[in-house]
């Protein structure tokens, strides 16, 4: 039976709820979903609990945002033990960053594009949600500012902008470190849109244990170099739609990219025997 291991909700930057996205899983046919909200746990309990009147198993897992050489490198963790106090500060101390980013982005679209976004505006999209980026973009959109959610990164939120704000700096050996620590299986993300593709390797040698072989974005190509790379270094490949939820990003949907519980299983066995 299939699964999509990496699944966004309205914990971080995804628009449906917990109950939402496993409603929608079930009604696509799966039968197990990982949900991996950017660096946050808060949908897990709310979705354990959707997962046990809605006959699919609930994956516990996260999406850490870290850097390699000013290159976004995404670890993604599985089965990870969200109870853990040092893992939620380490989580929080995230969060309180990510606030302070956000609000000098909007302090510095105001200085160099004459952009006056309310923090209260950004703060009622992002809910009880980390506040990110995505927020800022999606309030620029009901504001009029722009016409669609990527011209707002194209334009005024990419790296390249006067208005961007270096975010909070973990490592990749940070980020896959915690997950272990957490009795979770940590496995590089999207490989396949990393700009500096050294950065497979640097995770490796820190000690990945899964690729994220099976990608929306990722094309025939991608998928065999990955898949060559997952063998060789005998790591698990993985696979997941990253479904947000927003037609932005393709309007990709659940399920869009599935795994066998083949993966499940090793992904399973790993966490059993670390814990």
């Amino acid at each position: 039976m299939p699964g999509d291991l990496h699944v966004h909700t309205t914990a971080s930057d995804g628009l449906l709820s917990p109950t939402e996205v496993l409603k929608e899983a079930v009604r696509k046919g799966l039968s197990f979903i990982a949900i991996t909200d950017h660096d946050t746990t808060a949908g897990i309990v709310e979705a354990i609990e959707a997962a046990e009147s809605q006959s699919i198993m609930l994956v516990p897992g996260i999406e850490m945002n870290t850097e390699y050489k000013s290159c976004e490198v995404h670890i993604l963790g599985y089965f990870i033990d969200i109870s853990q106090e040092w893992f939620q500060k380490i989580l929080k101390d995230i969060r309180d960053s990510r606030e302070k980013r956000a609000k000098n982005i909007l302090e510095k679209l105001k200085l160099y594009y004459n952009i006056d976004i309310p923090w209260e505006i950004v703060k009622a999209i992002a809910g009880p949600a980390s506040i990110g980026r995505p927020h800022i973009a999606r309030a620029m959109l009901n504001m009029g500012f722009i016409n669609d959610v990527s011209e707002a990164f194209d334009k005024y939120l990419s790296p390249q902008s006067p208005a961007y704000e270096p975010r909070y700096k973990l490592l990749p050996e940070d980020a896959i470190n915690y997950i272990k620590k957490l009795g979770g299986i940590a496995v590089l993300a999207h490989p396949g849109l990393l700009t500096d593709k050294s950065a497979i390797f640097y995770t490796i040698i820190h000690g990945i244990e899964g690729l994220e072989v099976y990608h929306t974005k990722h094309d025939l190509k991608d998928e065999a170099y990955l898949k060559a790379i997952a063998d060789h270094y005998d790591l698990i490949p993985t696979g997941g739609s990253d479904f947000h939820g927003d037609k932005e990003r393709g309007n990709v949907e659940i399920g869009s990219v599935r795994v066998a519980d083949d993966v499940l299983e090793m992904l399973r066995d790993l966490h059993v025997n670390r814990c």
